[in-house]
C-alpha cells in the first residue's frame, strides 16, 4: 500500500481560490477487502427531526448546473437548510455508479475507481444545490460566494464511495 498527501493552492491573478490538502493512494487487493475507513472520524448523521424535515430530489441538470456527462451527485437524499450541526445546513447526495461513466476508462487502467477529484466536485455541486436552494437563482454564483472566498467558513465533507452508489455528505459552518 502507498499513501501519497500533499498540499495545493489554486489561485486566480495571484490570490488564493482555493487551499488544502489531501491524501491519495494505491491498495493492493488485501487491503481493499479489510478497509476501515477514516480512523475516528465523526461524519454527521442528521436527528430524526432533520430527517422528517428534509426535501428529496433529483439534482437538476439545466444551467447553471451540469449537464448529465458531468453532474456527479444524481440525487438530493437530504437537504435541511437549518440543519446540521451547527443550524446551518446540511445536505446529503447520491449517484447510482454506472461501469459506463467516462471516467472510469482511464482512472484506472484495468482497475476502474472513481476520481477523488471527481468526489470533491460532488461536494461542490451539493453546495451549489444547498445555495440554490437557499438564496434561490444561481446559488452560489448569484451570491458571489464560493469555497475561496467566504472568510473563515469551513466545510466537511466524506465520501462513502461503496461499489454500486457513491454518497457524500457535507455541513457547512463550522469551526
Amino acid at each position: 500500500m502507498i499513501i501519497q498527501h500533499y498540499d495545493y493552492n489554486l489561485r486566480c491573478n495571484g490570490e488564493p481560490v482555493y487551499v488544502g490538502n489531501t491524501y491519495f493512494g494505491f491498495f493492493s487487493k488485501d487491503a481493499l477487502a479489510n478497509q476501515v475507513g477514516i480512523r475516528d472520524a465523526k461524519v454527521y448523521q442528521p436527528t430524526t427531526d432533520e430527517l422528517a424535515r428534509a426535501k428529496s430530489f433529483p439534482v437538476p441538470l439545466n444551467p447553471p448546473f451540469p449537464d448529465e456527462r458531468w453532474c456527479m451527485v444524481r440525487r438530493v437524499d437530504a437537504l435541511v437548510l437549518d440543519g446540521g450541526p451547527h443550524g446551518l445546513g446540511f445536505v446529503r447526495g447520491s449517484v447510482d455508479v454506472d461501469p459506463a461513466m467516462w471516467f472510469f476508462q482511464a482512472h484506472f487502467y484495468q482497475d476502474p475507481v472513481w476520481p477523488g477529484s471527481l468526489g470533491l466536485e460532488s461536494f461542490l455541486q451539493l453546495l451549489q444545490v444547498y445555495a440554490a436552494e437557499r438564496w434561490g437563482g444561481l446559488g452560489l454564483r448569484a451570491k458571489g460566494l464560493g469555497p475561496g472566498n467566504v472568510p473563515g467558513a469551513l466545510s466537511a465533507l466524506s465520501l462513502n464511495s461503496q461499489p454500486s452508489t457513491l454518497r457524500t455528505s457535507g455541513s457547512t459552518g463550522g469551526r
